[in-house]
This record gives C-alpha cells, structure tokens and sequence, in this order.
C-alpha cells in the first residue's frame, strides 16, 4: 500500500472535501482526487459517498480513517521535526480569533511580530462563531473557554475576568451602587443574556454565590458594543475586563463592586493536534504569549 495515498485520505476526511484537502497538501485537487480512487481500487471497497455538494465516508472509510488517523498524524510529526529547526521565521500565518479580542488586542501584536520577523504575513479572520481550524485551514486559534477536543493543542494566556463597569457620568445621576441587589435599579448592558429573566450572577468575598435581577437595556454577543455604551452612560455593563483598562486608566470608566467576582474563563493558543508547530507558529505564541499576558492575568481577592 501507498502510505501516501493513506495520508491524502486522511487528510480529504479532515477537511471535508477534496478542495480543502489539496489546498492543504499543496497539490492539484485532481491527484488527491486519483490518489483516493487508487487507494479504493487497491483495498476493493469504496471509502467515500461523493455528491455535488458533499462527501462523506462509507463504513469502512470511516473504520480505516478510526484506524489509521493517529499513525499518519505521527509519521506526518515526525518528519516535520526534523525540518522545522532548520527553517527561518517565515511565511502566512492563518490566524482566527473571536472579535473582541481580535479588533482591541491584535492590531499592535500583529505589527511588531511583522517589524520583529518581515518574512512572516498574517492572514487574521475574526469570528465569533466556531472556526474548525482544519477544515478551514487555520494553523493558530487564540479561543476562550474549555477545551474539549481532543484533536487539538493548547498553551495557555491566562484568563478573562468580567467585572462591573459604568460612566463617571452615569454615576453621578444614578442611584447608589453599594452592594449587588443595588443593580436592580439601574439599566444593564448584558453579555449573551438570552433567558427570559436575565440575572448576574456573581461571587462574594466570602466565596458566595449572589445574583441580581437585571433591568435589561442592551442584550449583544459583541462586548465591544456594550464597553461603547457603558461609555456613553447608557448603564452598568459586566464585560471583559481586559476590554475596559484603558478606560479606567483614563478614568472614562469605574469599576463597580471590585469584591465581587466571576468564574474566570480560560484564554488560551489552541492549533491541531496533528501538526508540528512550525517556526512561524511557534514565533508567533511566544511573541504574543508575553504580549497579551498582562490582559488576562488572574485576580484573587
């Protein structure tokens, strides 16, 4: 058997289509298309149901994708390390990451990893719907929350922290804010509230758990938009921390109620298991590793 046509099938099962899978391979989508009818004709069963609009494999397409997956994954590894080390920092580096932290963070990490190492470019796609990193062919994902797949990698930043902001401007007009059933009485800006009764729902000092009905003025997925509002004195927002710092250094914004406090979210580098971390990668983690920490270091009160 040809182990090349194995990792060609592996490689069009994680993909998704024959496109993807020769865009990935760096070759013409009609060898992987040959090198796939080969490989049926050599085993004498098909692997794949192919339609117009997808292509998904049969019984036994999927028993030897089950079954030779990890082992193309490690020879593919292997023969990457040995080359990795001899390259330079250089070429496109596919990038996602979720909006916020993309449009407020990214722009200077971007700018001097490109003046530190002029052979890499960056192609940044935003989204805060969930990117699959191989069948999309992105070789770095910065993603907040747990991580339950076990195809993919990680190294940690830190985590987001949300906490209670509002306008100077606000306070000065609005009921006084000492305790969190204080809230109530003022209009909220809500991070991806979709309940019919929308709460927060926060710790004490003493570890706690307290939660307050929320008068709703804004509900959106985009944090960004609420930190805007919570600018314009539209009300009190419980956003990212790391969005509102220069706000607060600026005094535009003041932290409400510090002694309370969320869960707080793991933000971390995830990539494919199956890929050796070339040097651009690798570059690109360490730069922005030590860039982005001090954005999601964790509290403790």
């Amino acid at each position: 058997m040809d182990l090349n046509q194995l990792a060609v099938f592996v490689r069009v099962i994680d993909s998704g289509s024959f496109t993807k899978a020769a865009k990935f391979l760096h070759q013409p989508k009609s060898r992987v298309s040959r090198r796939i009818a080969a490989l049926e004709r050599e085993l004498g069963v098909a692997l794949l149901y192919r339609t117009t609009r997808q292509l998904s494999p049969t019984e036994e397409g999927r028993l030897l994708y089950q079954k030779s997956r990890d082992s193309v994954y490690a020879l593919e590894g292997a023969a990457q390390s040995l080359s990795t080390n001899a390259k330079e920092v250089s070429g496109r580096l596919r990038l996602t990451a979720a909006e916020d932290v993309g449009s407020c963070l990214l722009g200077k990490v971007i700018s001097e990893m490109t003046e530190k190492y002029p052979k890499v470019s960056i192609d940044l796609h935003l989204a805060n719907d969930f990117v699959d990193l191989v069948k999309d062919g992105m070789d770095l994902a910065i993603r907040i929350g747990e991580l339950e797949d076990a195809n993919l990698k990680s190294k940690s930043i830190g985590v987001v922290s949300f906490i209670l902001v509002a306008s100077p401007g606000y306070l000065r007009q609005a009921p006084a804010i000492s305790q969190l059933a204080d809230l109530a009485d003022h209009p909220s800006l809500v991070f991806l509230a979709e309940d019919d009764e929308p709460r927060w729902k926060l710790k004490t000092p003493g570890k706690r758990e307290e939660s307050v009905k929320l008068q709703v003025r804004c509900r959106s997925n985009n944090p960004k938009v609420l930190l805007d509002l919570a600018l314009a004195g539209k009300g009190v927002a419980l956003i990212p921390e790391f969005l509102c710092l220069d706000s607060l250094k600026k005094g535009e914004l003041k932290r409400l109620l510090p002694h309370y406090s969320n869960r707080p979210t793991p933000i971390r580098f995830v990539w494919p298991a199956q890929s050796e971390l070339s040097p651009k990668v690798r570059a690109f983690i360490d730069f922005a590793g030590k860039s982005l920490a001090s954005y999601f270091l964790e509290k403790t009160s």
